[in-house]
């Protein structure tokens, strides 16, 4: 699972990922990713996608069965604040 999220984080911040929404490319600028805005391509730093991971609300905490705790995150609504 760690080599996944190391690769994700990786290809997020080398490769990017197209968003074609101006105002999502300017608040994700503003919060500190790299955007190249004639591309509409956004490359987001480690750093950037942890901080987005973590949850900021109780209501994003979700008890499972099981008894663990879960959390539901989204980078863009944590963005769009």
């Amino acid at each position: 699972m760690q080599t996944i999220h190391e690769h994700s984080l990786d290809i997020l911040q080398n490769t990017g990922v197209v968003i074609q929404h101006g105002k999502a490319l300017k608040r994700l600028a503003d919060a500190g990713a790299g955007v190249d805005f004639l591309k509409q391509r956004v490359f987001l730093q480690p750093e950037l996608v942890e901080r987005a991971l973590v949850p900021d609300k109780p209501w994003q905490n979700v008890p499972y069965v099981t008894g663990s705790l879960q959390f539901l995150t989204s980078l863009f609504s944590h963005m769009m604040r």
